[in-house]
Order: C-alpha cells, then structure tokens, then sequence
C-alpha cells in the first residue's frame, strides 16, 4: 500500500521551466464524484456527503451532509462549487448553501428539478435550461432570479442528439459557464474560432476573449476510439445498435475542451495532445496567452475528466483513481511560474 503523505512522480518541462506534479492520495474518499479548491481546502462530493481536506496537510477537516430530503441532506447528484465566501451545492430540487468549513447556512427549493445553477450576484443564479421549437431541442444558459425564473437568454445552442437526426459525439458535452464578481463567462462551444464570451450582470455581451487556437484534424483513429468509449461505456453501449448509422464525426476538434476562470485568468484545455500529455494555455483576461504547458489528464475519449479536475491557485487539481493501491489520489500540477 502506498504511505501517507505527498509523492513527486514528475517533472513537467515547458520552455525551460521545471513543473513539479505532486500526487496525494486520499484513503477516506469512497466514491468521489469531482472536486473543488479554494485556497485552503478541496471539497469532494462523496456519495450523499461532502468531505473537506485541508491543503496544507491534506488531511480530513470534516465531513457533512447524508441521504435525505431535509435540510443538510441530499437526494441525487451533486454540484459542489467553492465560493469566495461559502460552499453553494446544487442537487435535485434545491440549492444549500454551507460555509467554507461545512457549517450549514440555508437551503432554497427549486421549481426545476436540477438546473446546473450557479450562484450570481447577491440573489440571482445562472443555470442551464432546454428548449423545443418545432422538432429542434436547443440548451441554453440562462440567468435567473431568486425565485429560478428565467430573466434573460445568454446564449443557445442545439442539442448535440435530435429526434431521427445525426449524433456527433464530440459535441455532447454542455457549454460551460463560470460566474465571477459581476460577470459571466461561457464558452462558443460551436464556435470554428474559440472565443470566451463576457456577459455583465444585465446579461448584456461586454466582450469576447478569442483563444490561442490550432485546428486540429479529427482522425481516422479518433473516430475508433470515440465508438468504441461509446460501445463500452455503460451509459451508452445499450444504445449502440440503435444509434450506430446516426454516428458522424467532424473533420476538426472544436477549439476548446474545457475552460475555466480564476484569479482574474483564463485556462484553456484544448484538444491537443503530445506524449500522452494534454495542452492548457493559460490566458489574461483580455487573451493574451501567459502560459502554455503539457499536462497528462486524460485522452479525448475519456469523459470522466469533465468532472474530475479544478484549478485554483494557478495549479490544476485531477482527481484519479489507483487501482494498484484502490485509493483515490489528486494530482496537483501548477499551470503558472510564479505559483
């Protein structure tokens, strides 16, 4: 069994600089389904239970939170999001709200069933929502009002699976969204450019950040991986027979896999890849490019990795499971020189 404690397995170099990945494993988490990070702590959604490490030491601080549909109780998923100020919780039916050491603050019930909100501003929530016009789905991101009603529209686009029409794999993942002071930033998941849009507080367009972006041609090779990850995969391989003459694939990757806002920064995860690493270039918040490093997360194909990594403190948090040792380690890469 691997000791206790934090382990270099190696060193990541990129123009000169020499990067340092730390590996923590953490024998307490049973089933972790993502994980945050604010300066102090990670926060894991563990089951029915969220369960805080300290980052200095990364022992466990505390654990709260059962099955259950009272207050402090949880019945389904979990989104964990770590606030500046407080833990907001997003599962089926309601939002709660805990302090940044897992004390319980407030719960309020929500007339969707699971929106993916967010919080905004004092009172109001960003989440998604889904449309039909005719025969044609869209999801959209909307802001809402204390009271989860739709005040403005930021952006549509169609779903990636229509009734008797094409599937593209690569397009299923939902458009991602961060919120941050009076802002709102999400990315043109169908965009051909890569841009991240900048909404203000009255969900009015202020600006759109364009991305370092490298087309990348979508291969023969990655369209095997894609149906087999589909064929395999438990979620979806009962559907295969039934889907398989829809499948179609596109000549390029789209610009961005993944972004994510902090610290007054912008980091891109893109669809490149170089030795089994993947590439993340992080950017200011007008674009210009700061960084640029070769991280080993995950394959294309791999979906997991949706959920299974934050970055906070300029560094990248990957959450993975060892089944040499069966525990649950975080990887920690810093994406920034002067972190």
């Amino acid at each position: 069994m691997m000791k206790k404690g934090i382990f270099i397995i190696g060193i990541l170099l990129w123009a000169g600089v020499v990067f340092a990945a730390e590996v923590v494993p953490l024998p307490q988490l049973m089933a972790p389904d993502a994980i945050q990070a604010n300066k102090d702590n990670l926060y894991f959604p563990d089951g029915f239970s969220v369960k805080i490490f300290s980052l200095t030491d990364f022992k466990l601080k505390k654990t709260f939170g059962k099955r259950g549909e009272g207050p402090k109780e949880f019945n389904g998923f979990m989104l964990v999001y770590a606030m500046p100020e407080y833990i907001f919780i997003n599962s089926p039916s309601k939002v709660s709200y805990f302090t940044l050491e897992g004390d319980f603050i407030r719960e309020k019930r929500a007339k969707h069933p699971f929106g993916r909100f967010k919080t905004f501003g004092e009172t109001d929530f960003v989440g998604y929502g889904y449309i039909n016009e005719g025969k044609t789905r869209y999801e959209a991101i909307y802001i809402y009002d204390s009271d989860f009603k739709r005040v403005k529209e930021l952006y549509r686009r169609k779903h990636f699976v229509q009734k008797d029409g094409d599937i593209n794999l690569i397009e299923e993942r939902p458009p991602f969204f961060y919120t941050g002071k009076d802002r709102v930033y999400l990315d043109g998941i169908d965009s051909t450019v890569g841009v991240i849009y900048v909404f203000d507080k009255n969900g009015t367009k202020v600006d759109a950040v364009r991305c370092p972006f490298e087309p990348i041609p979508f291969t023969g090779e990655h369209i095997k991986k894609s149906i087999d990850r589909f064929k395999r995969d438990p979620d979806t391989r009962q559907y295969y027979e039934q889907v398989k003459h829809r499948l179609v694939f596109p000549d390029y990757f789209p610009p961005i896999r993944m972004f994510h806002v902090d610290d007054d920064k912008i980091y891109l995860m893109t669809y490149k890849e170089k030795d089994g690493k993947n590439e993340f270039i992080v950017l200011d918040m007008k674009g210009k490019e700061l960084n640029r490093v070769f991280i080993p997360v995950a394959p294309f194909e791999e979906a997991t990795v949706l959920i299974t990594y934050t970055i906070c403190n300029g560094k990248l948090y990957y959450l993975t499971d060892n089944e040499e040792t069966e525990q649950w380690e975080v990887h920690i890469h810093p994406l920034i020189t002067n972190h």
